[in-house]
């Protein structure tokens, strides 16, 4: 009954279990009404007729039509029942299915353990490279299949783009914490302004990734590439081979999912691909051999490994290379690369 009682299609729970009531409480009445009219039928009927009268027929006729409300109003509740659960097994082209922000995290996680390609395009991948690949890489492993990923985040090497991504974060930050109210309303208790990663915070989140990132191509099973955005994004794109997911920055506004049998789904495809053209891409896949040459510690090692490691894998890209000279990058790169969401198993 849990799939039949899906939130997402085609409404809430607490509207079906509303309708049953409203159907149930309706029904109850009409029959109750039905058993007093049967009652005067019958009394007329114990009465010698003299002929029928017109009583006797407008009850046998209110009867009839309260027999057939009844019967039209448990039709009507079983036919939607038997919608929701066609619309469950069968999948719409383009159904829209909004998520409650509670739910977003188990419905991607979900996502990741059934697709065989993964596509982000997004700002830090911050969620994504803890909870997200790691599961694709788990699953890629245990079934022995290939598992391409695309990874599309912000240019470290981007000052603007950064800059740029900080103020739209710290505008986000301010509306959750309601300065405008604060700002408007001066009897209202002061609230602490949400904090905001600084550029060299942001940027230790965008090496983090492409460290973990490249941790993961080691994998044989596992198609790496990372393509480096010169602008930013409001929100993120969580594609698998089931459904694009739409997020948005903040955890507690609600996400958007378009099945992949839609053609919402295909718009996404080829953004991803026209995004392709105009980044920088790091394909890991085609430089395996010489990310093992690195022996990249695992991400639970020691953080002067972790560190050191991070250094050389920068100076393996000439394109990042000077980032491996910015110490506190560095040290929040390693304080990312060491805390995931969800643990990575050790490449055999």
């Amino acid at each position: 009954m849990s799939n039949f009682f899906d939130p997402q299609v085609p409404s809430q729970r607490r509207q079906v279990i509303a309708a049953v009531i409203a159907v149930a409480a309706f029904c109850t009445f009409l029959f109750v009404v039905n058993i007093f009219v049967a009652k005067e039928i019958a009394k007329e009927v114990a009465i010698p007729p003299a002929g029928e009268s017109d009583w006797s027929r407008g009850l046998v006729t209110v009867k009839s039509v309260i027999d057939s409300l009844i019967a039209a109003a448990i039709a009507a509740l079983l036919l939607s029942f038997i919608f929701r659960l066609i619309v469950n097994l069968i999948d719409p082209r383009d159904r829209v299915i909004e998520i409650a922000p509670s739910d977003t995290t188990a419905r991607l996680q979900e996502n990741a353990r059934n697709t065989q390609s993964y596509i982000f395009i997004g700002n830090t991948a911050t969620f994504v490279t803890a909870s997200i690949i790691p599961i694709l890489v788990d699953i890629a492993r245990l079934t022995n299949r290939r598992c391409s990923i695309d990874l599309f985040i912000l240019d470290p090497m981007s000052a603007q783009a950064v800059k740029s991504y900080i103020s739209h974060k710290n505008r986000v930050a301010i509306a959750i914490s309601e300065i405008f109210d604060k700002k408007n309303s001066r009897w209202i208790q002061q609230m602490e302004v949400a904090k905001v990663d600084d550029e060299d915070q942001v940027v230790g989140k965008l090496v983090a990734a492409i460290y973990l990132s490249a941790f993961t191509s080691l994998q044989s099973s596992m198609q790496m590439r990372v393509f480096l955005r010169d602008s930013f994004t409001s929100f993120g794109v969580d594609m698998s081979d089931k459904e694009v997911v739409l997020t948005q920055e903040s955890n507690d506004e609600a996400a958007v999912a378009f099945s992949a049998r839609g053609e919402f789904y295909k718009w996404y495809k080829k953004e991803a691909f026209s995004q392709q053209g105009q980044a920088v891409c790091i394909d890991f896949a085609r430089r395996r051999n010489e990310l093992k040459n690195l022996s990249l510690p695992h991400p639970s090692g020691r953080s002067e490994i972790i560190r050191s490691s991070l250094i050389c894998l920068l100076r393996l890209f000439p394109y990042l290379s000077s980032l491996s000279e910015r110490q506190h990058v560095l040290d929040y790169a390693v304080v990312r690369i060491k805390s995931p969401t969800h643990s990575y198993r050790s490449v055999p």
